[in-house]
């Protein structure tokens, strides 16, 4: 089992088998709708989304994840001796990353590195699917520096079920994501 434990959020629209088989941890994004609460994939579903809002008066509202929800998956993640990269959805279309860094304040000296994806929906999820399976790659015993150079790039270079020979870069310069996340 690899010490790195990626995070995302729900608007990566993972299939749950990829969640599941890469041990993804996913954090819900907020829906607002009237006087009710809903955590999307866990009280609320997209399809169930679909049908309630044809029969609802009042306009949903989104909001992004709580610094609780990251709060408790840090937490349990740090207890676990693990290593975070948490690949979360653009800050320029949510406050989600504010609330992952306000949550790491609360685990200083653990290592969590939360990393903008600059994009969401499954554009975001090729991204983490490809930190997901680098991560699987190394070995439990081996300790890795997840971040040598602050800088923020996703690459995706190699998906079975597409070929995309391109990086998403900001910063110093691109490479490919196993670059970074591999020693």
């Amino acid at each position: 089992m690899s010490r790195i434990a990626i995070i995302t959020d729900s608007t990566a629209y993972l299939p749950q088998e990829y969640i599941d088989q890469l041990s993804i941890y996913v954090a819900p994004q907020v829906l607002i709708w009237g006087d009710d609460t809903y955590e999307d994939g866990v009280d609320i579903y997209p399809n169930e989304f679909l049908h309630s809002f044809e029969n609802r008066k009042s306009d949903a509202i989104n909001s992004q994840v709580t610094p609780a929800t990251f709060n408790k998956f840090f937490a349990e993640l740090v207890v676990q001796d693990k290593q975070i990269l948490a690949v979360l959805i653009s800050n320029y279309l949510s406050g989600t990353i504010a609330s992952a860094i306000q949550a790491k304040d609360n685990f200083p000296g653990a290592t969590i590195e939360i990393v903008d994806s600059y994009t969401t929906s499954m554009a975001l999820g090729f991204q983490v699917l490809t930190v997901a399976r680098a991560a699987a790659q190394v070995p439990p015993w081996r300790n890795v520096n997840l971040w040598p150079k602050k800088r923020a790039i996703m690459s995706a270079w190699y998906l079975p079920w597409i070929h995309l020979n391109s990086c998403i870069a900001a910063g110093e310069s691109a490479a490919p994501a196993g670059s970074w996340v591999l020693p």
